[in-house]
């Protein structure tokens, strides 16, 4: 951006503010975020740049969506779209297909981000992108399972992470291994759960993605609570309740319930006190404490 300055080169000092601005939002630094893409799309209006405009709109509806805002990012997704389709680019049209998918999702329609999630991977596989295509099987596997379908979640998923490894995406190699991890849990097979969830947690502990690890963490509380582990269940749930205070990014209210619903094993093992004491401590932890509690001995 300095050297764009110097050259007067005012569209790629556009793109450059819009590639800062993605790069806060995935430190969760959203306010940061929302400056940068906003002087991005100013200038690209002034450019007349549809293509960059478009482009903030999408950015600016995950923004949305990632602080709870499912409306506004539903309504950035829409304007976004409109312009995608106007100018023909099928690239981006299946980007925001699948992201108005996780918004169906987040608000519970899981029928509808399906559909959403299979007309996204259709146009990436006509335009070969390997990199969205496991993006979709990904978020079609992961559909599937809350569908109760698990063994297309698993095929879905299985595909979609042999085509991350090959591309090396390490955040969604990452969150497909958290996927893959939750439907192991389902099934009841903790082992290769467990084994799945580690792998997940050190890609995002190197990346310090506090996004994705608040739901990896509540993801193991889940399969901890399964295993009887009621009061280590509720630490990571407490601690993935601070990450989510820090960066402000509440849990979807779909999620939200699928999660206490894991959770009612564990309360009940616990009384109130004990419930309260585990959420409290997990709360309180520092990051290196509460990957090490996930990655606890029991869980092989």
């Amino acid at each position: 951006m300095d050297l764009t300055e110097r050259y007067n080169d005012l569209s790629t000092k556009a793109w450059c503010q819009t590639a800062i601005g993605e790069l806060f939002r995935k430190q969760g630094q959203y306010q940061e975020a929302a400056n940068w893409l906003g002087l991005a799309r100013s200038a690209f209006e002034n450019l007349n740049d549809k293509s960059g405009v478009g482009q903030i709109l999408h950015l600016s509806g995950t923004l949305a969506a990632q602080q709870g805002e499912f409306d506004t990012a539903l309504s950035l997704y829409q304007e976004s779209l409109h312009i995608r389709r106007q100018l023909d680019d099928k690239s981006n049209i299946g980007s925001l297909l699948s992201n108005m998918g996780v918004i169906a999702r987040y608000q519970g329609d899981d029928e509808y981000a399906y559909t959403l999630y299979k007309e996204s991977l259709d146009i990436r596989r006509e335009v070969g992108d390997k990199w969205a295509i496991a993006i979709s099987l990904n978020n079609l596997g992961n559909t599937a399972l809350k569908l109760g379908q698990a063994e297309e979640a698993r095929n879905r998923l299985v595909e979609a992470l042999a085509i991350q490894r090959e591309v090396g995406d390490l955040w969604y190699i990452g969150n497909a291994l958290n996927n893959l991890a939750n439907v192991a849990r389902d099934q009841r097979n903790y082992i290769e759960a467990c084994s799945l969830y580690r792998e997940s947690l050190s890609i995002y502990r190197d990346l310090v993605d506090k996004w994705a690890l608040a739901f990896l963490l509540e993801d193991i509380g889940g399969a901890y609570a399964q295993m009887n582990m009621p009061y280590q269940a509720l630490q990571l749930v407490g601690a993935a309740a601070a990450l989510r205070e820090e960066i402000d990014s509440p849990l979807p209210p779909a999620d939200q319930e699928k999660l206490e619903s894991m959770l009612t094993r564990a309360r009940q093992s616990l009384n109130r006190v004990e419930q309260e004491l585990a959420w409290d401590n997990g709360h309180n932890m520092s990051l290196e404490e509460v990957i090490n509690l996930a990655l606890y001995d029991e869980c092989n």
